[in-house]
């Protein structure tokens, strides 16, 4: 609820859209402008994922009054094409920084994100920031504005010129500006699906890089958002984010200082793994962890009980599937896990039904969303009475937040063991008591919560959760 990582978030996940060269993100308005040629149902897509909710501005006068507001109006003079060629080096005195590990680093990557900056260079030391570039002083300013922070041009030459010296001096060479994330359609399902080459032969130790994650709460929003800061790296190819496992894996040359900085600046530690076994392990598990979602387009079916049921059924049975959803009403099946299309497909001519694969992202996404709100996934283990696996957020350490839910779940009525983990997110309850009354229990301390019913999920959690302690068991 914030401009420094609410706005943040959103203004990363608009950058990664395909077709976006500008971005302004402003808090106080609730409202983006966004330069390029991407499609408007992308953006919000691409919003919604982060856990917000977006729609395009249709009313012209208020479209136009909002830009002005976001700078983007009429009323701002063009640049003529002499001035946008000529590079300068432009001084920032910036105040409200609290330090520069998290603070630095939000004001550099603002900075740089910036259209026109080569270089930036920001010392909380100083209160100063050094930007070399095509960019006006103005949009420098706004940039940082938007993080939350206080900026102005040093307008006297020897006090420019000596804090200049000393950004210089204190950073022996000023960073590079990040380069531009890369295609979007890695971004797809939350999870980049890796290649065949990849997939099936683990990459050598040189041009990977594996970290752990501290402080996710969850793979949607924060698996995400940590994804897309990893992505817009330079060098960064390829990368895989896991909530479950705590750990991120990146491929390509990349210096892990900037992948650190890019984690931390997002509101998340990290640390790279050096030990050799647990790179070798943490990477297998990472790639297994790459389920795609595939949507189909099912014809034939004419109800959701016989026939709905005949098509899960028959695409539950395929070698690799996790997790299938059918709705009837939409004629369409979402399935995850590591089966390919056209086995799904020709399971289900097998059984009389003739099928497509939804390949278009955008209809691909929505679609998903649509089966995942009507037709609940069947998970065997989820209607088991005395096992119950829950996720929490909110929590914001083991010794307090996860002491409170875990008395909260542990004073429902038929709660053998409980054990909450917040490192894992999550909590494991087993005892003859009504699921609700868990959740309900959670949502009166403070926290959300909600069940797993996905059979990997719960399995992922699950292990994640017994790893971090003992269960305890209610007297």
């Amino acid at each position: 609820m914030c401009q420094k990582n609410c706005g943040t978030t959103v203004a990363s996940a608009l950058r990664a859209c395909d077709g976006v060269s500008a971005v302004s993100v402003s808090f106080p308005l609730a409202a983006a402008l966004v330069h390029g040629t991407a499609q408007s149902n992308a953006l919000v897509v691409a919003v919604e994922d982060m856990g917000f909710d977006a729609q395009v501005v249709t009313d012209a006068s208020e479209s136009e009054e909002l830009a002005r507001q976001l700078g983007g109006g009429d009323d701002i003079p063009a640049v003529a094409p002499a001035a946008q060629a000529q590079a300068a080096e432009i001084v920032l005195r910036v105040t409200g920084m609290m330090c520069q590990k998290n603070c630095g680093t939000t004001a550099t990557n603002a900075l740089r994100n910036t259209a026109g900056v080569s270089s930036a260079v920001v010392s909380f030391k100083h209160g100063a920031a050094l930007v070399r570039g095509t960019a006006s002083a103005s949009d420098l300013v706004e940039a940082v504005e938007m993080m939350g922070f206080d900026a102005e041009v040093v307008a006297d030459e020897f006090d420019a010129a000596e804090l200049a010296h000393q950004l210089s001096m204190e950073h022996e060479t000023v960073a590079p500006a990040c380069k531009p994330p890369i295609d979007s359609t890695l971004a797809s399902n939350h999870m980049p699906v890796m290649d065949s080459s990849v997939a099936s032969e683990p990459p050598t130790h040189e041009d990977v890089a594996v970290l752990r994650i501290e402080g996710m709460m969850c793979q949607k929003n924060c698996g995400t958002t940590v994804t897309n800061a990893l992505k817009s790296c330079y060098g960064a190819e390829t990368v895989v984010v896991s909530y479950p496992l705590g750990a991120a894996l990146v491929r390509g040359i990349c210096e892990p200082s900037d992948l650190i900085e890019a984690v931390e600046a997002v509101g998340f530690d990290a640390d790279l793994v050096i030990d050799a076994g647990q790179i070798r392990d943490l990477t297998e598990a990472l790639l297994q962890d790459t389920d795609q979602t595939i949507v189909l387009k099912v014809d034939g079916m004419m109800c959701q009980a016989n026939c709905g049921k005949t098509v899960a059924n028959a695409l539950r049975a395929c070698s690799g599937v996790t997790m299938a959803s059918v709705s009837y009403p939409l004629g369409a099946a979402l399935v995850r896990g590591s089966s390919e299309a056209r086995n799904l497909i020709e399971a289900l001519e097998t059984v009389g039904f003739d099928a497509t694969q939804v390949t278009q992202p955008y209809d691909r996404k929505v679609l998903a969303r649509q089966v995942e709100a009507q037709a609940a996934p069947a998970c065997a283990e989820a209607q088991q009475a005395n096992v119950h696996v829950l996720t929490i957020e909110g929590m914001m350490c083991q010794k307090n937040c996860g002491a409170t839910v875990a008395n909260a779940l542990r004073g429902c009525d038929g709660v053998e063991e409980a054990t909450v983990s917040f490192s894992a997110g999550g909590a494991l309850v087993r005892g003859s008591c009504l699921p609700e009354a868990l959740v309900e229990a959670v949502e009166a301390v403070g926290f959300d919560a909600a069940l797993v019913a996905d059979q990997a999920k719960r399995t992922a959690l699950v292990s994640a959760i017994e790893a971090s302690g003992p269960a305890r068991r209610v007297e």
